[in-house]
This record gives C-alpha cells, structure tokens and sequence, in this order.
C-alpha cells in the first residue's frame, strides 16, 4: 500500500498516513524498514522530508506488478 501510494506521488508520513488510514506510527515503522532495504527513499529532513519510491524499485515496477 505505501509503495503503490509513493509511486503516485512523493508524500510526508502525515500524508501518508491520512491517505491510507493509518496511524502515523504504523507508517513511520514501514518507512523505515522500506528504506533499510532500499526501496524508498527520504528527501528532506524533519516534518517536511517526503518519501519517493527509490530509482531501482522505479526500473523494475513493471516486471514486479506481474508476479
């Protein structure tokens, strides 16, 4: 859901969070493991960093949707 919801459009937690109706900790914590694995990444710092989903994930999103 994160993933899919970044791929429309870089987002905050708060937008996030609000978009998906999730509390904000649940997106923080998926967030954080995203980006662990490279598959987000953070631009930004503070209240206003937003996320982005990260170039490799970009290049194989198509192959990925099929499986």
């Amino acid at each position: 859901m994160i993933v899919k919801a970044l791929r429309e459009r870089p987002m905050n937690m708060n937008e996030l969070a609000k978009q998906l109706d999730l509390d904000f900790k649940t997106v923080k914590y998926h967030l954080d493991i995203l980006r662990e694995h490279g598959m987000v990444e953070k631009i930004g710092n503070g209240y206003g960093a937003v996320y982005v989903i990260s170039k490799i994930l970009q290049k194989y999103w198509n192959y990925l949707e099929q499986c």
